[in-house]
């Protein structure tokens, strides 16, 4: 990138997007390189960046690698960071490390949003931990976080595997109870439950 306009992490940013979304991660490096090169500081943004390529093309271990750099030139890691390898775990199905994204998350005093959640949740779901999702309620509930209708259709989904009618039930009533207002795919995934 060589040129008369001030390289900022915009700029730089917006190269490594492009690379990281087509796959061309070692192009992507080579950037963050011309970064330390032209003596501009990645912040947490591009590093973010950097992690969404690694989490995409399932290179997990490059991508805790990230984690580890960025704690190296001092970059504080944000909910983006975190949320970003958490899912790249639980599209892996390594939930176990996504559980421990989430404690180092929290660990690191940053509160995980509902979105870190859902992700969780829907990595229990196909792996069949339908317990430990709803367990993620309760956990929800001690800070206060009310689930989004995306979540508990989820959660409620996920029963019509066993056909866990009073489970989910149990799951509407609760989402009632927290003023979540039940949509299509709600009263779709309950006639799957009662289906089975």
């Amino acid at each position: 990138i060589e040129s008369k306009v001030h390289l900022t992490n915009v700029i730089f940013g917006t190269v490594i997007h492009g690379y990281t979304q087509s796959g061309k991660m070692a192009k992507a490096e080579q950037v963050v390189d011309k970064m330390f090169t032209a003596q501009l500081k990645p912040n947490t943004v591009v590093y973010n960046l950097l992690m969404s390529g690694y989490t995409h093309t399932r290179k997990l271990d490059e991508a805790e690698q990230v984690l580890e750099r960025m704690a190296e030139v001092e970059v504080l890691p944000d909910q983006v960071t975190y949320n970003t390898l958490l899912n790249g775990y639980t599209t892996c199905g390594a939930l176990h490390k996504a559980e421990g994204v989430l404690d180092r998350m929290q660990e690191g005093g940053i509160n995980p949003d509902s979105q870190t959640y859902h992700m969780l949740a829907h990595g229990y779901k196909f792996s069949g931990e339908l317990d430990k999702a709803d367990q993620l309620l309760d956990r929800m509930a001690e800070t206060n976080m009310v689930p989004n209708v995306k979540t508990f259709n989820l959660l409620i989904k996920g029963r019509s595997r066993d056909g866990d009618v009073p489970k989910a039930e149990q799951l509407l009533e609760r989402m009632t109870a927290v003023g979540v207002k039940p949509d299509m795919w709600t009263y779709n995934a309950l006639v799957n439950v009662y289906a089975k």
